[in-house]
């Protein structure tokens, strides 16, 4: 079954096209396509078998995955079989096979198919035209490698892989997996963090010296509110140590004396913390959710020790199980207006007041770029790339009945997961059109 070996290891396989250039082009990306296999070495005619993949590529690595739904004739093929005039493949009934065959593609059954989905991720390397995928299998702990020969065309790539029969119950085999560059309306890549030791190490801090009029945004969501306590923005500075941290026991969103309760996991959330000299407000979706004096000033050179996204560098042990989209830091007070404006939106870089700006959004590479102008760029120490990320523009829910008004708050108390990707934030909408709330 020297084919079925070679044809199992998806995630060896689907990464060798990528991270390289080619013609003097980049193949450093977002990738879709597919992967069709062929009973022959140069894969013509009708493929017995067509995978869908989605793969996202950085100079170093390839994260994706590679689906398919496996019918008894598919599976039969692929082991090099043909259903003889009783219905049976390779002496093996058509259940026998399925229970044999699906378990071993890391599938599971579907009625009579069987839906299979294959994580891929490894790193790769470039000899001549050859293209190798190195990957560790976590059952058994071993690397494992696949090479091909990639072909370059004005869509994107195509590798070529040739299986040839090892037995006379074999038969000659050729996959050729096709990436096609996906069309991007806007900024598509957001950096995920572990939880464990990933972050973003800045080259200085927000601000300079004494600055007591600041606001810094952030985009990003919880994955996991069971991981601790979590950083996305924090300065270091010894005794002046402060940054915006999710706190794992009140399930909060904290900064300084501000809270901000009932964080739900998987949504995105834009955040914005203020302070005008002894006014400290924290926004939540464009909406001020707490505010409080204060009579802290802050000095960011004191002391400084470093800044970072993801984490406080261990200090506090606060490392963010969670994604980040956005950070931008203004050197001095927005106002509501101001705020509202910019919530679900992705910054220019010359908006007025602007002192730091990174949207994630390179996609590759181990350096997120200060677009502000003002060169604070940041070193990625583990985070990767993801291209998960919210609607560019985050639309709010304003009900124009008292009917429906009463719908969306029923579906926020009996199932609030869902009623968050619907209406988003229930603190955010607008029922400036519902004149009437009793009985609500």
């Amino acid at each position: 079954m020297n084919y079925l070996k070679n044809f199992l290891p998806f995630k060896l396989v689907i990464a060798l096209l990528f991270a390289i250039p080619v013609h003097g082009q980049s193949v450093v990306g977002e990738w879709g396509g597919n992967v069709q296999s062929f009973q022959n070495l140069d894969c013509s005619g009708d493929p017995f078998l067509t995978n869908d993949l989605s793969v996202v590529i950085t100079e170093t690595n390839v994260d994706g995955y590679v689906s398919a739904s496996y019918t008894y004739e598919t599976l039969c093929g692929m082991f090099g079989g043909t259903i003889d005039e009783a219905g049976n493949c390779l002496d093996m009934t058509q259940e026998e096979l399925m229970n044999f065959a699906c378990p071993m593609l890391g599938g599971t059954m579907n009625g009579e198919t069987c839906d299979a989905f294959q994580p891929v991720n490894g790193t790769y390397t470039l000899t001549n035209d050859q293209f190798c995928i190195t990957t560790l299998d976590p059952e058994t702990g071993l690397e494992g490698e696949e090479c091909g020969t990639l072909v370059y065309n004005e869509n994107g790539f195509v590798v070529t892989y040739i299986y040839p029969a090892q037995s006379e119950d074999e038969t000659d085999a050729c996959t050729n997996w096709t990436f096609n560059t996906l069309e991007n309306d806007g900024p598509g890549f957001s950096l995920a963090f572990d939880g464990l030791d990933d972050r973003v190490n800045l080259q200085s801090s927000f601000f300079s010296g004494v600055d007591n009029t600041f606001s810094i945004l952030s985009r990003f969501k919880i994955n996991n509110s069971e991981a601790g306590n979590q950083a996305i923005w924090f300065h270091r500075a010894h005794y002046r140590d402060h940054g915006l941290q999710y706190i794992q026991n009140d399930n909060v969103f904290k900064y300084g004396q501000l809270t901000y309760p009932n964080v739900q996991e998987g949504f995105w959330y834009d955040v914005a913390i203020v302070y005008d000299n002894g006014n400290l407000a924290m926004y939540v979706n464009g909406q001020l959710v707490n505010s409080t004096t204060s009579e802290t000033s802050y000095d960011w050179s004191d002391s400084f020790i470093g800044a970072y996204f993801g984490s406080d560098n261990g200090f506090y042990n606060v490392w963010l199980d969670g994604k980040i989209d956005q950070i931008a830091a203004f050197d001095g007070a927005l106002t509501e207006s101001e705020i509202q404006s910019y919530n679900g939106m992705y910054l220019n870089g010359d908006e007025p007041t602007l002192k730091g700006l990174w949207n994630f959004n390179e996609g590759q590479g181990s350096v997120l770029n200060d677009l502000s102008g003002n060169g604070n760029n940041g070193t990625i120490d583990g985070a990767v790339w993801d291209t998960d990320v919210p609607s560019l523009v985050q639309t709010t829910f304003q009900p124009q009945t008292k009917e429906e008004l009463q719908s969306a708050v029923d579906l926020w108390v009996d199932d609030n997961a869902t009623a968050l990707a619907v209406y988003g934030e229930i603190n955010s909408w607008d029922v400036s059109q519902i004149t009437d709330m009793s009985s609500l």
